[in-house]
């Protein structure tokens, strides 16, 4: 399997311990939801990891101030990486986000703005394609983020919000 596309209001706890998948290429995960439960490696994690070929991962519909995860999304062969997030929950505060993705070229990132930025990985980024929101009094930290676009050929701010953040 090449392509695997997970729909609508999906939700993963746990995964087999041999999963693999070792010719998925495209990954499609539309409003999936990851719930790891306590104590147990992030079902998230384990599962870009089970993906050693992925190049392309699309997360659309995320909720990850919803998810129970670590925050970082990490793979060694990605090179697309599409997030869009349209809803924002105000009762859960999303802290932090990690990119662990070196071999990264293209970013279209659209969502709300976590408080902090762990490791951002982009040393292959190209093209950027971004529209940041802040919540409305909103403290956060974007500076590792905006320090890893210094390599990007084509950046697209698309949002009013997203010249704040990069003047942070």
């Amino acid at each position: 399997m090449e392509k695997l596309k997970l729909g609508k209001d999906f939700r993963v706890r746990t995964l087999p311990r041999n999963a693999f998948l070792p010719m998925l290429e495209s990954l499609i995960l539309n409003s999936v939801r990851y719930d790891t439960p306590p104590c147990q490696i992030c079902v998230f994690q384990k599962f870009l990891a089970a993906c050693p070929a992925l190049f392309s991962l699309e997360l659309a519909g995320v909720t990850w101030d919803m998810w129970r995860w670590g925050g970082v999304i990490s793979s060694p062969s990605l090179t697309v990486l599409w997030i869009v997030k349209d809803i924002y929950i105000p009762l859960v505060d999303f802290t932090t986000l990690s990119f662990e993705t070196p071999m990264l070229e293209l970013l279209y990132y659209r969502d709300f703005v976590p408080q902090t930025y762990g490791v951002v990985n982009f040393d292959y980024l190209h093209t950027a394609q971004l529209s940041l929101h802040l919540r409305e009094n909103q403290a956060f930290d974007a500076t590792r983020f905006i320090e890893a676009l210094g390599n990007v050929k084509t950046l697209n701010l698309w949002s009013a919000d997203t010249l704040r953040v990069r003047e942070s």
